[in-house]
């Protein structure tokens, strides 16, 4: 199995198990988790991607520091990662780049 793959199926994995715990059971666990994996796909070069990580470990942070914080941004972001790992998983390699004039949802 190869690195792209491994990573597919962490997040995969990860994914899963929010979806059986819920998110009010997010832990700091979750965080660290996604951090590593935004490390993974910028190792592969998948500098998007990567970004797309980083902010989904940001908005379980803001969750996990005030649970009552509007929760939109984490689905949106939740929803994109997971659009995108499925990409992945159908086309091989969703490595493309997004074009420079795009950037992502803050």
């Amino acid at each position: 199995m190869n690195a792209l793959e491994q990573l597919k199926e962490r997040l995969d994995d990860w994914s899963e198990r929010l979806l059986l715990k819920g998110m009010t059971a997010l832990d700091s666990k979750d965080e660290t988790e996604l951090r590593q994996c935004a490390e993974d796909a910028a190792n592969l070069g998948m500098a998007f991607f990567s970004d797309l990580l980083e902010q989904l470990a940001r908005e379980v942070n803001i969750f996990l520091y005030d649970p009552r914080q509007e929760s939109s941004d984490f689905i949106r972001r939740y929803f994109y990662v997971n659009q995108y790992v499925q990409l992945a998983g159908t086309n091989g390699r969703a490595h493309e780049e997004a074009s420079d004039d795009y950037s992502l949802p803050e």
